[in-house]
């Protein structure tokens, strides 16, 4: 519904058995309650129409935990989450140079997906052990239109009644060549600069101990490996170690 925010969730617990536990969560969010932006400049380019931005969001995480001894769990898990996003981009507005690039509906895709296993054991209620491993991939970028043939619904359509540039006409006019090179600094600019693929590995450890009066003391370990698809030069490992005490009430 236009100019309103909306969300759905359910959350589905299942113990077929005492030592058996499978959890799925959905969630769904939609917004629309985005001003209108109207695309229509002074000099006559621009789209007509106005422009209402949309999102939507999922996000869906599975998960099944074994208890086959006591005080020991093992867990396994997968999360899916999607960003549908529409919005507005403006890439070329002087329309001076020849040529203007409005796009009033481009998509954006984000898709993470998460896979996880994870174990704790406590002996006596006292010492813990946890261990959790992760893989996770991350995808996302934005789909502009880059059909030359497109120049009328890109904003062009003053322009383009108005003569050709290449073929000496005078200005204001359009340029089919320099409408055609924007397009594809803008393929470029749509992959290599605004795509992100970049997956990774994450680890992390925990031992603690309970102290009387609700204390809590331990050590953590995490490991993070990162690989980008586009840029090589960033990846990396990043390791750090935290001791810790604390206090719950």
């Amino acid at each position: 519904m236009p100019g309103s925010n909306n969300r759905a969730f359910a959350d589905v617990w299942l113990t077929p058995t005492k030592w058996l536990v499978f959890s799925n969560d959905l969630n769904v969010t939609v917004q629309n309650a985005f001003p209108a932006i109207p695309l229509l400049r002074s000099d006559q380019t621009g789209l007509l129409s106005d422009f209402q931005r949309g999102n939507r969001f999922y996000l869906e995480t599975a998960a099944a935990t074994l208890r086959l001894v006591p005080d020991w769990d093992l867990a396994f898990g997968y999360s899916y989450q999607q960003n549908n996003l529409t919005t507005y981009m403006a890439f070329q507005n002087d329309s001076s140079v020849g040529y203007v690039v409005n796009e009033s509906a481009v998509p954006y895709k984000q898709i993470t997906q998460a896979y996880w296993g994870e174990t704790s054991y406590a002996v006596k209620q006292r010492l813990g052990f946890n261990l959790r491993l992760t893989y996770n991939s991350s995808r996302s970028g934005i789909r502009p239109d880059v059909n030359p043939n497109d120049a009328g619904l890109l904003g062009n359509q003053f322009l383009i009644s108005q003569g050709n540039c290449d073929l000496g006409a005078s200005s204001p006019c359009f340029s089919p060549s320099m409408f055609a090179a924007a397009l594809n600094n803008l393929q470029f600019s749509a992959t290599q600069i605004s795509e992100v693929i970049v997956p990774q590995w994450i680890g992390q450890g925990k031992a603690y101990y309970l102290f009387p009066r609700k204390f809590e003391g331990g050590f953590v370990f995490y490991y993070g490996s990162y690989r980008d698809y586009w840029n090589p030069n960033v990846n990396g490992v990043l390791r750090t170690a935290t001791l810790y005490v604390g206090k719950s009430w």
